[in-house]
C-alpha cells in the first residue's frame, strides 16, 4: 500500500548549538565581572575599612 502523499520528507539535520551556548555563557560571565568591578570600585574603601585592612 502506497502513501497517499508520496514518499515522507526527510528529518532536517539537528543543528549544533554548542558556540551559541558557549558565547552565551561567555557574555554572563563578563557581565558579572563588570558589575563586581563596579561594585568594588564604588564600595571598595568602605569593604576595605569593614574587614580591618589598613592600607595607609
Amino acid at each position: 500500500m502506497t502513501e497517499p502523499y508520496g514518499t515522507p520528507m526527510p528529518e532536517a539535520p539537528k543543528k549544533n548549538n554548542t558556540m551559541l551556548i558557549v558565547g552565551i555563557a561567555a557574555i554572563v560571565i563578563c557581565c558579572c565581572c563588570v558589575v563586581g568591578l563596579g561594585i568594588a570600585w564604588q564600595f571598595g574603601d568602605q569593604i576595605i575599612h569593614a574587614l580591618g585592612i589598613d592600607l595607609y
